[in-house]
């Protein structure tokens, strides 16, 4: 049996001492991501989690530093799978695709695709998978 509880039926000494459960019980309360990451801006852009963020600061020291030619956040979306029409639902299947974090061009000429990873979902260890043996001539990081 569940409680029902309203902002309406708490005493005025329990709203006053809980003034967020208002917004919890009315449905507004703002909800944490899903994965506890927490979303920086830094230099106008917008990163997914603290740990992206930081790489990519690291990777701005690292081309002030001249072993970085250049480097992209959020470069481009790989096609793991490409969408197509389901013969039995009638119905359109959106492509597979994976969006790694960064593009780094090295000094050296090397080219390595990044992905900061603070955990690795089931859906994320699929698409890895996918990726390295498609783009198998690719370098790929994960940190």
């Amino acid at each position: 049996m569940r409680l029902a509880i309203s902002w309406e039926n708490l005493s005025p000494d329990c709203q006053r001492r809980n003034k967020r459960l208002k917004d919890e019980l009315s449905g507004k309360a703002e909800k944490g991501a899903k994965y506890n990451n927490v979303k920086v801006q830094l230099d106008g852009m917008v990163f997914d989690s603290k740990k992206e963020a930081a790489k990519y600061g690291e990777l701005v020291l690292l081309k002030r530093a001249g072993e970085v030619i250049d480097f992209k956040h959020h470069p481009k979306a790989f096609v793991l799978q490409h969408g197509y029409m389901c013969q039995q639902t009638k119905k359109w299947v959106k492509p597979i695709t994976y969006t790694p974090d960064f593009w780094v061009l090295y000094a050296d000429g090397s080219e390595v695709w990044i992905d900061t990873k603070g955990y690795r979902t089931e859906v994320y260890k699929i698409k890895i998978k996918l990726f390295r043996e498609k783009y198998s001539d690719l370098i790929f990081e994960e940190c």
